[in-house]
């Protein structure tokens, strides 16, 4: 009975340090709380254990409650998906197994232990012994997996993700989970916890980087979507600039005859109708065709086409843009992360607009150099609830899963060793993005 208990301790704990480690700062009730659960419900195991084993309960049997058990305790602690938290765990349970198997192969063949074979105490230090010299590698690749699972954000592919490697799982544990005699472990049963935990580092592989290219691709239509954006109020722009010049050259054209009837006016000294008349020119004259906030035409023209949107929805918008460091970052990713905090901050004034006792909602734009070649970024809006976040990432709230905007402003931050940050404090999202020029960032010599 002592034998098989310590068995089961030997195989069991090493494995909770190697499940937890990756997830040390996802934990829902904290490090020291999680891992004082982990110890009792390990002496509840394996006084479970025992207790069924004393009632005449079948080994294979007793064996089938573990991963249950503490898989409910690593599911509820950790603070993910439950897709991803599938996907991660099952990992966890295919190296258990592949190091039990090889453990009892081994006692059998170079130690002759036939007593308990699977559960013996030559079988319990081999596997202590596989956990020593394979840990390393193993917590490197599962802790280098569960960081890109953790950034991944696919829900509907986490969802079923999981399913792959618990039916290679379940396979390998249906033809040699739990071998009564010694006649069991064989090649054949070697080779089958060995195959295990290679599917799980080909699933786990091709999964992921799937995932990664399909994110990619998704990231670079909406790149491709936010060009297409500028290039069109740009053409917007341009549109509003020829047909204002044209009408420059009309009413150039045209300045002669008004100078000729202002002039006749003077001599019958109509001051009535010499007023009257400037007044009807002024209304006539075309306004500025282009706001200049930054002395670039293309983020002028993001800022302007967004800036027509607010006043149409009867939003107001505060601007104050300094002129752009010279040099910076390549104008169609400034002009993206624009757009998509501009957007953002719309819809969310849209939103805030609804509540039955809203004010006029005001989004108020700031850009100022913060030393060398730096440039600081706020743009503040209403919003009348907090975002929702999950695993410290914004949700959509235009479609399931995180949002793109936010990530991509994150993402074109970081490219130029800058930082973006959201906060939402008293009824207000507060967005601060500090971006750095390429020679500043050392992108350019």
């Amino acid at each position: 009975m002592n034998e098989i208990l310590w068995n089961q301790m030997a195989v069991t704990v090493p494995i909770h340090f190697f499940a937890y480690a990756p997830f040390l700062n996802h934990l829902r009730w904290g490090k020291k709380k999680t891992f004082t659960l982990v110890a009792v419900l390990e002496v509840l195991y394996l006084l479970l254990f025992r207790v069924l084993l004393q009632a005449g309960v079948s080994l294979s049997v007793i064996q089938f409650i573990a991963m249950p058990v503490f898989g409910i305790l690593f599911f509820v602690s950790v603070k993910m998906e439950p897709g991803k938290i599938m996907f991660l765990y099952l990992f966890a349970v295919a190296y258990l197994l592949a190091v039990r198997g090889c453990a009892s192969f081994l006692g059998l063949v170079f130690f002759e232990d036939t007593t308990l074979v699977f559960y013996s105490w030559v079988s319990g230090l081999l596997s202590l012994a596989l956990y020593l010299l394979t840990m390393p590698f193993m917590l490197w690749y599962f802790k280098r997996t569960a960081q890109m699972v953790v950034e991944t954000d696919a829900p509907q592919v986490w969802n079923k993700a999981w399913l792959l490697p618990l039916f290679n799982t379940l396979i390998v544990l249906l033809f040699t989970y739990a071998p009564d005699s010694a006649s069991d472990i064989n090649g054949t049963f070697l080779l089958a916890r060995i195959f295990l935990i290679i599917c799980m580092f080909l699933t786990y592989y091709f999964v992921l980087n799937s995932i990664r290219q399909l994110q990619k691709q998704t990231a670079a239509e909406e790149h491709a979507r936010y060009l297409k954006q500028l290039a069109d109020m740009q053409a917007a722009q341009y549109e509003l600039l020829r047909s204002r010049m044209d009408e420059t050259r009309k009413a150039r054209h045209d300045l002669r005859q008004h100078l000729r009837a202002l002039q006749g006016y003077i001599d019958q000294k109509n001051l009535e109708g010499l007023a009257s008349y400037v007044r009807l020119y002024g209304e006539s004259i075309p306004s500025e065709a282009l706001h200049d906030y930054c002395h670039n035409y293309a983020v002028d023209s993001v800022i302007g086409f967004y800036a027509e949107k607010a006043a149409n929805a009867g939003i107001a918008m505060e601007i104050s843009f300094c002129p752009l460091p010279e040099p910076f970052i390549p104008d169609p990713e400034l002009c993206v992360l624009l757009g998509n905090l501009l957007e953002n901050a719309l819809d969310a004034c849209r939103a805030a607009g609804k509540e039955p006792s809203a004010k006029a909602p005001v989004i108020t734009v700031r850009a100022r150099k913060a030393g060398g070649q730096a440039l600081a970024i706020t743009v503040d809006n209403p919003s009348p609830a907090p975002p929702s976040v999950r695993d410290g990432q914004f949700l959509s709230s235009k479609h399931e899963g995180f949002g793109t905007g936010t990530a991509s402003v994150k993402s074109i931050a970081q490219r130029y060793e800058g930082d973006a940050r959201f906060e939402w404090k008293d009824g207000m999202f507060l967005v601060s993005v500090l971006l750095k020029s390429p020679r500043e960032s050392g992108k350019i010599e």
